[in-house]
């Protein structure tokens, strides 16, 4: 398993997959796409265990493997609060010719969450030992599926934003509405191993990998295109001010503040005298409108308005730039700020 103090999300590299129409007559369209991968460290394990027993008759074949199932399901319990859901996953009998005489097997599989990851395999012992003979698989997830999937489409959705905004910007244009949002499909893929044979000492020494969520969006802006379209130079990269936009966060509107990670967990809350700074440095700095590699490393900061919305600041790639995005009353804001200190705030103690 990759051991770390965070856990790291990653948005896939910033590849422009973008295009610009401007046909004569019709509204100029902006289509982007946003992708989002995010890695997060596994908190439990699910195991497909299950007996399997033989007999010439169908009564022996099932007794004995009731008996051998009741001492798995009592080693179980051994474990307490370490073990989660227990459910049956299949029950089967059939019979098989073995040399003329007809045998009858009797399988019977669990599904068993285990929600302390340094007990899998001594709990894979415990049950091979009570009787269990068939390891089916065995996979690492996490506990905050949803959580995930609904981050890696909010920076999916953050991204395929920015492009369009960098697009517009660079052909002295203004993105005047959106057009139609898509969801084009995202995964989850926990960390599993292969069909394992039940032996004792068989899973003591895995080592699990990070889960993998992603998510891609399709966004479609129409755009008001400038009458001409000039390429900006590198004095241009920095823009205005929120404050200078007429987008400050209002500091009287902040009721508070904390630093999460990608579960959504609370890492820490700021004090008032923190969130003012960290706010008058948000507003009045000036603004980034170049491009920069989406790679997201360390906490978000999440900024909590009295009217109930967020506004979410996330560092990328060095020391010197947040992203700031959420709703600013009927605007959304989706911004990148020069701020160093909010900036090595997000990535204190995730290095």
């Amino acid at each position: 398993m990759k051991k770390s103090k965070s856990i790291l999300f990653l948005i896939l590299a910033f590849m422009l997959l973008a295009t610009t129409t401007m046909a004569a007559g019709t509204p100029a369209t902006i289509t982007v796409y946003g992708d989002a991968l995010l890695e997060v460290a596994p908190d439990q394990a699910q195991v497909s265990v299950g007996v399997e027993t033989q007999g010439t008759d169908v009564q022996s074949a099932t007794a004995e493997n009731a008996r051998l199932m009741e001492a798995v399901m009592n080693a179980l319990g051994e474990f307490g609060s370490a073990i989660g859901a227990v459910s049956t996953g299949s029950y089967q009998v059939y019979s098989l010719e073995m040399e003329g005489v007809t045998q009858y097997r009797v399988s019977n599989l669990l599904n068993v969450t285990i929600k302390e990851l340094d007990q899998v395999g001594p709990v894979i012992d415990r049950l091979t030992a009570a009787g269990a003979n068939r390891i089916h698989s065995l996979r690492f997830e996490t506990s905050n599926q949803e959580a995930v999937k609904a981050e890696a489409l909010r920076l999916a959705v953050a991204q395929a934003r920015e492009k369009a905004r960098i697009l517009a910007a660079a052909l002295d244009g203004e993105i005047t509405g959106l057009v139609s949002v898509e969801e084009e499909g995202g995964t989850y893929t926990p960390y599993q191993t292969a069909f394992l044979t039940a032996t004792r000492d068989a899973l003591t020494k895995i080592y699990p990998e990070d889960v993998q969520v992603s998510a891609r969006v399709k966004l479609v802006y129409q755009m008001e295109p400038a009458t001409s379209q000039a390429i900006p130079g590198e004095a241009e990269l920095e823009g205005p001010s929120l404050q200078a936009q007429g987008l400050a966060i209002p500091e009287e509107a902040v009721v508070a503040m904390a630093l999460v990670d990608i579960a959504g967990n609370e890492v820490r809350s700021l004090a008032p005298e923190e969130i003012v700074k960290i706010v008058d440095s948000l507003n009045t700095n000036p603004t980034y409108t170049g491009m920069y590699p989406m790679i997201l490393v360390g906490h978000q900061g999440i900024l909590t308005l009295q009217n109930g919305e967020e506004i979410h600041l996330s560092s990328f790639g060095s020391e010197e730039y947040v992203v700031v995005s959420g709703k600013l009353g009927e605007t959304f804001l989706s911004q990148v700020v020069r701020a160093e200190e909010v900036a090595r705030l997000l990535l204190a103690d995730v290095r």
